[in-house]
């Protein structure tokens, strides 16, 4: 237990110091080396002279202790174990160290500061190029309530608990405090331009989704389309969700490369309809897609080992997991279909996801 702590307690030391030296090397770049040259040259005045004017008095004084007591003066620390003795050294090398010495360690320290608060703001501002990867970015920020609402979703699933979420939006100054509780990071801009997408470093992104703007019924679809176009163009590996609202623009998503495409009044209008047929079924359905109650539908990938539909039921039995049907992908990247409760002996082609109902997402599946 001890080894683990001391094991944490250094890679904590070292991320800490990668920060701080990162900082300070942005600081450097900004301010130049002048205040660093002026510096260092001061500690090393005071750690020779500290050593020259008290070596023959103290015969015991090492470099290491004039190091020390040059740094902890220059900082203001000053613990008091070690300090000039003679006149020579009190004013010599005492007063100019601590006088020029905190004056220069003040500068870099306020310059460090300044960095760090201009970084943060740019930051909140979404004016900061991202470099996370394998992460989730969300386009358009509609409602807020409803991209917080989707942000809990996707963190209440351990699959997509822990990764990185980015919103792209040109509407605000800086990212609202919901979201920012939330850990999202923001970049400001017009997504259908190329260096906005860039900032997001939407190439290496897991999933980018496309949320619908209800303000702009006639343009939404075709501003989220030109999105999607040149998503495909540079990065077609990246799985793109997008939501339309008229339900013509449909095929046009999916012909342009589009992985997922939901459209709002079809699924209303489903939704309705099945109400009506069946009351209740609406919170049946609403209990079934959220992560944060209840169970949920997942589809999961199949062991190679599973053959038929049987040899699937019989893994997930034990496992609490209802089997309800089978998810196929097309070949050459096409758009799946499903078999729903297809024969026992209906065979398992390569690719195929399970279609479960279950409390929580099996562990050690995707």
């Amino acid at each position: 237990m001890h080894n683990s702590s001391i094991r944490k307690f250094l890679r904590f030391d070292l991320t800490m110091l990668q920060f701080l030296l990162q900082i300070f090397r942005n600081t450097l770049i900004r301010h130049g080396t002048l205040t660093l040259l002026a510096l260092c040259l001061m500690l090393v005045y005071s750690v020779v002279g500290f050593m020259l004017t008290e070596g023959q008095t103290n015969p015991k004084l090492t470099w290491g202790d004039a190091l020390w007591w040059a740094i902890v003066s220059m900082t203001t620390v000053g613990y008091g174990d070690l300090y000039p003795t003679t006149s020579l050294s009190r004013f010599l090398v005492g007063i100019p160290t601590m006088f020029f010495g905190c004056a220069l360690v003040a500068q870099v320290l306020g310059s460090m500061a300044d960095h760090i608060i201009k970084t943060e703001s740019r930051k909140r501002r979404g004016l900061k190029t991202l470099r996370c990867k394998d992460h989730i970015i969300i386009i358009r920020l509609p409602s807020l309530t409803k991209v917080v609402q989707l942000v809990n979703e996707i963190r209440a699933d351990e699959s997509t608990g822990k990764t990185p979420i980015v919103l792209i939006d040109d509407r605000f100054e800086e990212l609202p405090e919901d979201l920012s509780n939330l850990g999202v990071s923001f970049v400001r801009g017009n997504a259908e331009e190329p260096a906005v997408l860039n900032r997001a470093n939407y190439e290496n992104a897991r999933q980018i989704i496309i949320l619908a703007d209800p303000d702009e019924p006639r343009l939404s679809d075709l501003r989220s389309l030109a999105i999607i176009l040149s998503v495909e163009a540079k990065a077609g590996h990246v799985v793109t969700i997008a939501e339309v609202l008229q339900p013509e623009k449909v095929t046009v998503f999916k012909e342009a490369g589009c992985d997922s495409v939901l459209c709002v009044s079809d699924l209303s209008s489903q939704m309705i309809a099945q109400e009506i047929q069946d009351p209740g079924l609406g919170h049946v359905m609403q209990e079934l897609t959220s992560n944060r109650s209840g169970k949920q539908l997942y589809m999961i990938p199949i062991p190679q080992q599973y053959k038929i539909y049987q040899d699937v039921e019989d893994w997930l039995k034990p496992k609490d997991a209802l089997l309800i049907g089978l998810s196929h992908q097309r070949e050459h990247g096409g758009h799946s279909h499903s078999s729903w409760y297809p024969k026992q002996d209906h065979p398992i082609i390569q690719g195929d996801r399970a279609i479960i109902i279950a409390d929580e997402r099996l562990r050690g599946q995707a």
